[in-house]
């Protein structure tokens, strides 16, 4: 049961009454605030967070002595001008419209979410918190002391708390009596009914002591114009947050160069709104999120000096005495930022090659510069320059008819002077000049001048003559292959070795005395051919 209000005298909680046509109203109520610890108070999440004595939409009015009267609508429109706009399915209305329907967690469940948007109705009507939004539309019934609003808050002992809330009138042309309505806590009021007789948004706003209650409280606001006409009310961007801040007296940021500085940082703030304040310095990890400094209990923080374990981010919490270990009872400073920058020493060696410059310097040696870095930091360079030349080399090749030499990418066959540039392993220009000659081809039988060919040996192992190998003037071959025969035609031995000869051996047993035939096809460097045949005698 609500505690009917009886005036300012018998109201102990009550520390200040406010109604504000402004956003900075707020700020003269509270100087500094804490988060707001109201869910879904810009009801841009429906139904969410919040109950109602009142029923959802016109299918599910309260009625309270009244036709139609008793009933909420979370909406974007004015549901008076859009008579359809008061209306849930009939399929949905048991599940979203019940006096205190119970809120689901999930924010987006569809009991939260049912709202009337724009796409079914054409009478826009502008929230307080942007113009495009929801707000909660009231339609009171003539039973008094309803509540058009209620939700459950923590709240911390010998703390102020500021409630607030923006209203307008909503009855048709905005008439009289107007709505009047005053906050709860607990079922006490905290301040005198408010009437709301203009189609303007209005903020009302009252600050209410917490002495030594502490945990879960309702925050309602309580109608007191009772009545089936001209007492509609929209409410928008509902706030219960602590009554206090905390105000920087330093930087918000911080940098120094290196691992540490000579000069201390100092971090310092104060508590506005809490008598005596407690304090708590703060630093944020990316894995824990903020956690508190062990020892850190003062309105300064010296960093003296500063290392790059210091560098990070820093806020300072605020509360009541006593309240310090409550996560919902502090208000929380500006984020200070500390900042360590590197100071950088690179060692850089670079190959030089002619005509070419690095850094502004063209002659080899070292050289150290000192730059500053974006964040002001000293960054130290050690730079060498070693002197590289740029190379030619000549090579002379030769090819035969019909072949091809690669070079540079191209397969070359006809006698030039072709001319490529590479990088060296330095990067320089190294220039290789091919002088190429296609040699010509002549073809020799058995009387080639560069070759011997024995018709006799005799492998005993003696040492003396103990291989058929045929014997040539010094040339390089690009080709060569001598195979031997017996006289049925079968292939005793082959190779592509000039320097191996027949041992008189097939797979490793001796040959019987004989005559054999053989084959030899060679070609010299200079292209010369020549193809033998004929008879070797083995004597055994």
């Amino acid at each position: 049961m609500h505690k009917k209000f009886i005036g300012s005298a018998g109201l102990g909680a009550l520390l200040l009454l406010l109604c504000l046509a402004t956003s900075q109203a707020q700020t003269s109520v509270c100087s500094q605030t804490g988060p707001n610890l109201v869910r879904n108070g810009d009801f841009e999440q429906g139904y969410f967070g919040f109950l109602s004595d009142l029923g959802r939409g016109l299918n599910n009015a309260t009625k309270g002595n009244c036709a139609t009267q008793g009933w909420v609508l979370v909406t974007q429109t004015d549901p008076h001008v859009s008579p359809a706009c008061q209306y849930y399915p009939a399929a949905l209305s048991a599940q979203y419209g019940p006096p205190n329907t119970a809120t689901s967690p999930d924010p987006n469940h569809p009991s939260n979410t049912s709202v009337v948007t724009l796409a079914t109705c054409n009478n826009p009507l502008p929230d307080h918190t942007s113009g495009s939004g929801f707000f909660l539309t009231i339609d009171p019934d003539a039973i008094p002391d309803r509540a058009f609003w209620k939700q459950q808050v923590p709240v911390c002992p010998n703390t102020n708390y500021v409630f607030s809330v923006w209203g307008r009138n909503v009855a048709g042309g905005c008439g009289l009596p107007a709505p009047l309505f005053h906050f709860e806590v607990d079922g006490s009021p905290i301040n005198a009914p408010t009437s709301y007789p203009d189609c303007a948004w209005k903020q009302t706003a009252a600050v209410w002591h917490s002495g030594n209650t502490q945990g879960d409280v309702w925050i309602e606001l309580i109608n007191d114009q009772p009545g089936c006409d001209a007492n509609d009310a929209a409410i928008d961007d509902v706030f219960f947050g602590i009554c206090a801040g905390v105000v920087l007296t330093c930087d918000t940021r911080f940098r120094f160069c290196g691992d540490t500085s000579a000069l201390p940082i100092r971090l310092s703030g104060r508590a506005e709104g809490f008598d005596p304040p407690q304090y708590r310095w703060q630093k944020f990890d990316a894995a824990s999120g903020w956690s508190d400094l062990p020892g850190a209990s003062d309105s300064v923080l010296l960093l003296n000096p500063p290392t790059a374990a210091d560098a990070g981010l820093y806020r300072l919490a605020a509360s009541a005495a006593g309240n310090t270990n409550s996560p919902y009872c502090a208000v929380f400073s500006p984020v200070i930022s500390v900042e360590a920058f590197p100071q950088y020493h690179t060692d850089l060696t670079v190959d030089l090659c002619p005509g070419e410059s690095y850094a502004g310097y063209s002659t080899p040696g070292v050289y150290v510069d000192t730059f500053l870095s974006a964040a002001g930091c000293d960054s130290v360079r050690v730079l060498r320059l070693i002197a590289r030349e740029n190379y030619r080399v000549e090579e002379n090749r030769a090819i035969c008819p019909g072949e091809i030499y690669a070079f540079d990418g191209k397969n070359l066959t006809e006698t030039g002077v072709y001319e490529a540039t590479f990088p060296s392993a330095y990067g320089c220009d190294s220039t290789v000049v091919l002088n190429l000659t296609v040699s010509v081809t002549r073809t020799w039988g058995d009387d080639a001048p560069f070759v011997y060919v024995p018709n006799v040996f005799s492998p005993d192992d003696n040492g003396l003559n103990d291989l058929f190998l045929p014997g040539f003037a010094p040339a390089p071959f690009r080709a060569y292959l001598l195979e031997v025969y017996d006289r049925w035609g079968s292939l005793l031995f082959s190779t592509q070795a000039p320097e191996s000869g027949w041992d008189g051996k097939y797979r490793g047993q001796r040959c019987a005395p004989g005559v054999y035939l053989y084959r030899l096809e060679l070609q010299t460097e200079t292209c010369e051919r020549a193809v033998f045949s004929g008879t070797v005698t083995l004597l055994r």
